[in-house]
């Protein structure tokens, strides 16, 4: 009797221990949605790593590689402020630090908005004006951008308020090279990259869904992307990106004053997503890319175009973390 009691408990035991992977993983299917909470609050990191090859022909010394290497990050703080009937919330998103630093043949620039300092170099300015400065987003349970409030004003706050002297040529050149960061289409690239992440479905392990991404902004791109639900463990969705890339050929060049370039690159993008699932805060995401092709470059007022063959390799992370306010009486 106590052999056959003894067995009926380690039955229990062995099914316990096979249920536990199941109850970790997540026995029902997830969805997916971005949930945010009036007046809850969030600190946001971008940081992206790039390193640029590129092939050029100079008169007397023929073909050179010149490499570039640059690393932005820019540092979040983000408030909840409206939630409406379909989940969609408009967020206040201020610039609470800025930092990088680019290497090319000819200059070394760094810039770290918590330090001080005597002189700031004249690509940093722009950058070192955008501290303290905030937009507003409206954004979906899907994680698409709606809206966009804001930039207007603080293009004219950064245009007006750079430190030193500034030309106004300068002063252009300057704006157009922050597009990313004052253009209301590529603030809203920008912020999707990393959002819309969602499914349009409730989607199980090992599900995938696909998605064609139009980025217009350089280097202007199409990603065909396919995403897989990998694992869930502990409230935690881990998803994996990979895409296929090839030149946005519809989109308008870069122009850089009097300089218009025509990126013209394909290759692949492969990324790691962990999603907090009763939320859907994207607590990380890392995507590594790497892309070759040319670039045209034409000077206005110049017969003729240059071509470059070129190689970007760039690593971008992404980091949400909650905040909690002092309750305010």
């Amino acid at each position: 009797m106590k052999t056959k009691k003894l067995r009926w408990v380690v039955y229990a035991i062995l099914a316990t221990i096979l249920l536990i992977p199941n109850l970790v993983e997540g026995a029902e299917k997830v969805q997916c949605r971005l949930k945010f909470e009036k007046n809850k609050s969030y600190y946001i990191r971008i940081t992206t790593d790039t390193q640029v090859t590129m092939e050029v022909t100079r008169q007397g010394t023929g073909k050179q590689e010149v490499l570039e290497h640059s690393v932005f990050a820019f540092g979040y703080e983000v408030d909840v402020d409206e939630i409406d009937a379909e989940g969609n919330a408009w967020i206040k998103v201020l610039y609470d630090q800025v930092s990088f630093s680019q290497k090319t043949p000819q200059t070394e620039v760094r810039y770290d908005s918590s330090k001080k300092y005597h002189k700031i170099a004249l690509s940093a300015k722009g950058f070192a004006a955008l501290v303290g400065q905030r937009f507003y987003l409206k954004i979906t349970p899907q994680g698409r951008i709606e809206k966009i409030n804001g930039l207007p004003a603080m293009r004219s706050y950064v245009k007006i308020n750079l430190p030193g002297r500034v030309t106004e040529a300068q002063r252009t050149l300057m704006l157009e090279g922050m597009k990313e960061q004052l253009d209301e289409e590529a603030v809203k690239e920008s912020f999707e990259t990393f959002m819309a992440i969602y499914p349009d479905r409730v989607v199980d392990v090992n599900d995938s869904w696909e998605e064609t991404i139009i980025l217009s902004q350089s280097p202007a791109m199409v990603l065909e992307k396919t995403s897989k639900l990998k694992k869930r463990r502990n409230g935690i969705a881990f998803i994996e990106t990979n895409s296929n890339i090839r030149p946005n050929l519809e989109a308008e060049p870069l122009q850089m004053g009097n300089v218009k370039m025509i990126y013209e690159l394909s290759g692949q993008e492969h990324g790691q997503i962990e999603m907090q699932e009763w939320t859907g805060r994207i607590i990380r995401s890392k995507f590594e890319r790497v892309v070759s092709g040319q670039v045209k470059t034409e000077v206005l007022g110049k017969p003729g175009q240059r071509i470059s063959p070129t190689k970007i390799q760039s690593t971008v992370t992404f980091e949400m973390d909650e905040r909690y306010k002092e309750q305010e009486y």
